[in-house]
């Protein structure tokens, strides 16, 4: 059985991995908020599915704006 190996890709906002299994996690860190700095713990993400292809993409926020992302789209950017 293989490792899961975990990288960090430029397209995505700082503060997401991407593994080799195509799971999509937010890494543990501080974000600054008016009211102080928040602390947002480590947590694989759930994908959503598109209706007719059936391809997994995730939504995935920075700076209070949501992104989506294929998720094949990312993994073939990381490890081919």
């Amino acid at each position: 059985m293989k490792k899961e190996v975990w990288v960090k890709l430029d397209r995505l906002p700082e503060g997401y991995e991407i593994s080799n299994y195509g799971r999509v996690k937010s890494v543990d860190r501080y974000i600054d908020r008016a009211s102080g700095p928040v602390h947002v713990r480590e947590r694989i993400l759930k994908p959503s599915y598109d209706k007719q292809t059936r391809a997994a993409h995730i939504a995935v926020s920075h700076r209070g704006k949501n992104k989506t992302y294929w998720v094949a789209r990312l993994v073939a950017e990381a490890f081919i």
